[in-house]
C-alpha cells in the first residue's frame, strides 16, 4: 500500500498527514460533466475536506484541502473568465 501525503489547513497552520490509499477508500469520486479526454481530476468530500486526485491514477497522489480553501480555489477560477468552471 502506497502512503500519501496531504495537507490541510486548520487555523491557518500547515498540517502534513501520511495517509495510505485505504483511507480514501469508499469515498463517492465525481468527475465534472464537463470533464472530457481524460485531462481531469475527481473530487471527494470527507466531513470538512475536500481531496483531489488525477483521473487516470487511482492510486497516485491525493491532496487534501479544507473545505473553505477550496472553495476559495473554485470561487477564483470562475472569476478567472477562462470559463473552465462555469
Amino acid at each position: 500500500m502506497r502512503a500519501v501525503t496531504t495537507t490541510s489547513r486548520n487555523n491557518a497552520d500547515d498540517i502534513n498527514l501520511q495517509r495510505t490509499q485505504r483511507d480514501f477508500e469508499g469515498l463517492d469520486w465525481r468527475t465534472s460533466s464537463r470533464s472530457s479526454g481524460g485531462a481531469c481530476v475527481k473530487v471527494a468530500v470527507d466531513g470538512n475536506h475536500v481531496h483531489v486526485r488525477d483521473s487516470k491514477d487511482r492510486s497516485g497522489p491525493v491532496l487534501t484541502f479544507d473545505r473553505e480553501t477550496f472553495q476559495a480555489f473554485v470561487d477564483f477560477v470562475c472569476e478567472s473568465g477562462d470559463g473552465a468552471a462555469n
